[in-house]
């Protein structure tokens, strides 16, 4: 029998880096030849290392990460839908075009399950003035979780929440720190449980 090779985390890696860069990119200034090929190739790293060869030892699995980054991006995405309706009407951008802009677009995209084991991200909505809330449900129950699991799940998980962060386009993050837009990520478990809330801060990225 064939063995199935082990996940590589730096071309993984690479390939999100490209997945959203190149992604923030087409959205920017549509399709090229230069952005499509390194689009396609992000997606293939990220489909080779991350769903075809084995990665059952990461302790942050690839379907988590790439579901952080398809959040990530849609955001932008909010973010330049409400920059462009705002600049056609020559309007300055507030904190709560950001807000609603990202809370309006992900109405249209969400509840969505990811991965094989039925975990979902239930909505993104307004909490505060300046606070967006990320809701995810996992399939699992908190009390099958020992202290070492969610030590480790909630480090490992901000950890990869500010690199993706970092990874958005600039003028981005400008609006987002100059409006100290605060991203706070809540995950449940299949009981309704709080299993952890993680919060981005302007200062984190």
């Amino acid at each position: 029998m064939e063995t199935i090779k082990e996940a590589n985390k730096f071309s993984f890696g690479l390939g999100i880096f490209l997945f959203m860069t190149i992604g923030f990119t087409i959205l920017l200034e549509g399709f090229d030849i230069k952005s499509t090929l390194g689009f396609l190739i992000g997606i293939y790293n990220i489909w080779q290392h991350g769903f075809v060869k084995d990665a059952s030892k990461w302790k942050v699995k690839p379907k988590l990460i790439l579901i952080i980054s398809l959040i990530i991006l849609l955001s932008a995405y909010g973010f330049l839908y409400i920059r462009k309706s705002s600049n056609s009407q020559n309007k300055i951008i507030t904190r709560k075009d950001i807000i609603e802009g990202i809370v309006t677009l992900a109405k249209q995209e969400l509840p969505k399950s990811y991965g094989d084991n039925g975990d979902s991200i239930i909505k993104i909505s307004a909490i505060y003035e300046n606070t967006l809330e990320y809701l995810y449900k996992m399939n699992s129950k908190i009390a099958d979780l020992d202290s070492v699991t969610l030590k480790s799940f909630e480090s490992d998980t901000r950890g990869l929440l500010k690199d993706n962060m970092k990874k958005c386009n600039p003028d981005h993050l400008n609006e987002f720190r100059k409006n100290k837009i605060i991203f706070r990520h809540k995950y449940l478990d299949i009981d309704g449980n709080v299993i952890s809330i993680i919060e981005i801060n302007a200062s984190d990225y």
